[in-house]
């Protein structure tokens, strides 16, 4: 059955249909692979739905607002040292189901500056000296808590050349901090609040070098 969705190209809409009427087993068909970034523009509004309706949900709650803005940080991103994205998708013939990407975190950049300005000295030449930010994991809702997001993750951070990671997420319960705790990711910072918002974020740190990342 598998076979004939692939190759009828109608695989994602039947997939859609399958995990509403309870199908579980069918991660081995997602492939999770590298994109390029000349291979973005491609892929602009299968990543800008699937931003859109993964933070749409709570906690986060993020407006349509909130996607134009991040379609716009993007192009500036992938310009960065170190840019590095993963996506998930059914085939070749179907829309991406999942993204996760992030670069070399260095001083200058926004997100950068803001996270030192709230570490001591010795916990800036821990965490940020070699640092890769992972920016962003998404994964469209139906696909959610089938271990997709996990996959991303796991992909997007196996044998980068830095020593840690690091990355900001809403200070709440999510499926997300809970991947993160899962993975060995530990807390730096609490009750960040980020220039022009609000909202109360965690920094959280990976050792890359403590253990090989998905093992």
């Amino acid at each position: 059955m598998v076979t004939a969705m692939v190759n009828n190209g109608q695989i994602f809409h039947q997939l859609i249909y399958l995990i509403g009427q309870g199908m579980t087993n069918y991660t081995d068909i997602i492939d999770v692979t590298f994109l390029q970034r000349n291979e973005l523009q491609k892929y602009r509004r299968d990543i800008s739905k699937i931003y859109q309706e993964a933070f749409a949900l709570p906690p986060y709650n993020e407006s349509e607002r909130a996607t134009t803005r991040f379609i716009a940080a993007l192009e500036h991103h992938m310009l960065r040292p170190g840019f590095q994205c993963v996506v998930a998708y059914p085939s070749d013939q179907c829309p991406l189901v999942g993204f996760a990407f992030g670069y070399t975190a260095q001083t200058g950049q926004w997100w950068h500056d803001i996270v030192a300005s709230a570490m001591p000295p010795s916990q800036i030449d821990r965490w940020l000296t070699d640092c890769f930010e992972l920016a962003e994991l998404a994964v469209l809702p139906p696909f959610q808590g089938r271990g997709i997001g996990g996959r991303l993750h796991d992909h997007l951070l196996r044998n980068l050349p830095h020593k840690t990671a690091a990355l900001s997420t809403l200070q709440a319960e999510s499926n997300a901090l809970h991947l993160y705790r899962k993975r060995g990711w530990v807390t730096l910072v609490k009750d960040l609040v980020f220039p022009g918002g609000d909202r109360k974020y965690m920094i959280l740190g990976l050792d890359l070098k403590m253990k090989e990342v998905g093992i």
